[in-house]
């Protein structure tokens, strides 16, 4: 499998997983989703960015993939990047910024803190609205690229939605986790 194809594999699960969060209540799992979402939109950004740059198909594998002995990209150098190159404001990666903040006070400091699960829940909402705009600048990036007929993306055809269930299993690893988590 390409480092590509396992990109959207983890991406595709990871969406899942966030609507299942949704529907659960699960507001520390929403936040660390949505947090993990919005770095690979970004990623992806820098991708068709590049792309269009170069006037190529090219994928930037570092971005995309990062095994065991390679060089770690962090989210807060994903969201200068994408800053430096144009596909969020330098307000927005401010705010993407403080949100960061946040996220680190629910993971790391729920316990020993003073931070409230409501607090919580108005971080998870603050993720879910940045997301959506995130969602809208990596759109334009790929309307571009269908524009300009340079990159990856291609224009949607007649064949309807795309069943990303097999990617969602083998990312599970395991078929039984699979389906429970499915089901709830």
């Amino acid at each position: 499998m390409s480092n590509f194809q396992n990109f959207l594999q983890g991406f595709y699960t990871a969406n899942e997983l966030l609507q299942r969060a949704h529907r659960t209540g699960s507001f520390v799992e929403s936040v660390c989703l949505t947090a993990s979402l919005i770095d690979g939109l970004l990623r992806i950004g820098l991708v068709l960015k590049h792309q269009l740059d170069t006037g190529t198909d090219e994928v930037v594998s570092e971005l995309l993939f990062q095994g065991e002995g390679d060089r770690r990209i962090m989210e807060k150098e994903i969201y200068l990047r994408a800053q430096r190159k144009g596909i969020i404001t330098l307000d927005l990666k401010k705010r993407l910024d403080e949100l960061y903040q946040e996220r680190n006070r629910v993971v790391h400091r729920y316990l020993i803190s003073e931070i409230t699960t409501a607090q919580v829940l108005d971080i998870a909402d603050k993720y879910f609205k940045m997301m959506e705009r995130v969602t809208v600048a990596v759109a334009e990036l790929e309307k571009e690229q269908i524009r300009r007929g340079v990159g990856m993306t291609r224009a949607e055809g007649p064949s309807g939605a795309l069943d990303v269930s097999p990617h969602v299993r083998r990312k599970h690893g395991d078929e039984s986790l699979f389906r429970n988590l499915r089901d709830l």
